[in-house]
């Protein structure tokens, strides 16, 4: 089975796993009442595609068992480490949810230097820094999802209302932070590997334009009118404009590194070649 067959394969599987989650919540939270398995529910639905996305890159870089097999560990153990290192230095900058500006840089630096760690060992490219860092995000966003519809929950006891959430949650917030977090390592990585002026200059730039995103659009979601367009929240609209946005230039970087990869390595010089 190729590549493409084995991510459609994967693609499937999330899709009937997605609505093996929505029957469960259905039926286990709404008919049943057990709204006491709900935070299960959570962390499981946020795992459906954080999973199913580290799993499709994994496939992209079959040709390194060594990245793949870092790639699940940074989903499993990065997102709880950068989360462990966001917490607190969003608790000391935005402590009462003002100067919400300063959460695109705890949130993406915590996130880099998870994947840093979690690259050790696996050699710092281009192509590692995006699988580490999209598997960092993955982890990261399925821990700030389960607190997010947590603490909606617990404060306003509607479970429906969290379930909303989550799925909202699930569906762009997961996505950006793995987006975000692959094209920071990816740059960063790169500088790494073969440090230039130019080279710093651009992870420096690629990083204060991934936070600023970050920033921006959290403030968005407090700042724009509540204003629906066919029925979808104005915010809803500029989340998916910016996630298709994301995955349409993730899937050339992933491309073109890959092609990179797979150019032929220059063999030794042919006999009376040495000196032209």
């Amino acid at each position: 089975m190729g590549p493409r067959s084995r991510m459609l394969v994967v693609v499937v599987v999330a899709l009937v796993a997605a609505l093996a989650w929505l029957i469960s919540g259905v039926v286990t939270i709404d008919l049943l009442a057990k709204e006491r398995l709900l935070p299960l529910w959570w962390v499981a639905g946020g795992a459906i595609p954080g999973v199913a996305l580290v799993w499709l890159v994994r496939i992209a870089v079959a040709d390194d068992p060594r990245l793949a097999a870092g790639s699940l560990r940074a989903l499993a153990f990065g997102g709880a480490v950068a989360i462990a290192l966001a917490a607190p230095l969003n608790g000391l900058l935005i402590p009462d949810g003002s100067g919400l500006w300063w959460v695109g840089l705890t949130e993406e630096s915590s996130k880099l230097a998870a994947a840093l760690l979690f690259s050790i060992g696996l050699g710092r490219s281009a192509r590692s820094g995006l699988v580490i860092g999209a598997a960092v995000g993955a982890g990261f966003a399925i821990w700030e999802n389960a607190g997010y519809v947590f603490g909606v929950y617990s404060s306003a006891g509607s479970a429906s209302a969290s379930v909303l959430l989550a799925v909202e949650r699930d569906l762009v917030g997961l996505p950006l932070h793995v987006l975000f977090a692959g094209f920071v390592a990816c740059a960063v990585f790169r500088a790494v590997q073969r440090p230039s002026a130019g080279r710093v200059v651009g992870a420096v730039v690629v990083f204060l334009v991934v936070a600023t995103t970050h920033s921006l659009y959290d403030l968005a979601q407090l700042l724009l009118p509540s204003v629906d367009i066919l029925g979808v929240a104005l915010t809803d609209w500029l989340a998916g404009v910016l996630v298709l946005a994301l995955v349409a230039a993730w899937v050339v970087v992933l491309r073109v590194l890959r092609r990179a990869r797979a150019l032929p390595r220059s063999g030794p010089l042919a006999p009376g070649s040495a000196g032209r």
